[in-house]
């Protein structure tokens, strides 16, 4: 699964961009959808996610070390300033306060839950989620819905203000 790196907005977002991370949509997004601009919980997790069709696994799990991770997990850290939510896809931590990372970043106590797509079509490589992106349309690829995905994250004013036209919009004549 392919994974844009999305840093906390502030020091309280780093589940808004956990869950921005996977589903492949702007964090303002998910702040707004929530209405919750501050620490997330589990329950908020779990919700949002199925919502957006990513299964989670029913139990945290410990983790000691990378080897213990299926290939998307949503991680659960106790870090020296406070518990923490992050993200390991494919081998790589995407770490909303730390940056991408080879390994855990530093951290006491480590737990997950295994995420899963739930969806089975030809866009695989999209989430039900994703495809109520205000954007998406059907077979676009991947690399189109990045480039949408970027826009959208410049311009999300225009999208509350009503005034947003995706950029496939702009270009058919």
């Amino acid at each position: 699964m392919k994974i844009e790196y999305i840093h906390e907005p502030t020091d309280l977002q780093c589940g808004q961009a956990v869950l921005a991370m996977v589903l492949g949509i702007p964090v303002g997004q998910v702040s707004a959808e929530l209405d919750n601009e501050r620490e997330t919980t589990l329950k908020e997790m779990r919700s949002y996610f199925e919502s957006h069709g990513v299964k989670m696994s029913a139990g945290r799990q410990q983790a000691q070390t990378k080897a213990n991770l299926p290939p998307l997990a949503l991680l659960s850290l106790e870090t020296p300033r406070c518990w923490h939510w992050s993200l390991y896809a494919d081998g790589t931590f995407y770490d909303p306060e730390h940056g991408v990372l080879d390994d855990f970043p530093e951290c006491n106590r480590k737990y997950f839950w295994g995420l899963f797509n739930t969806i089975h079509s030809d866009d695989d490589w999209c989430t039900p989620g994703m495809r109520e992106a205000p954007f998406y349309h059907e077979g676009m690829t991947p690399q189109e819905y990045d480039e949408e995905n970027k826009y959208l994250s410049e311009h999300f004013t225009d999208l509350q203000n009503g005034t947003y036209v995706p950029l496939y919009k702009q270009n058919k004549d």
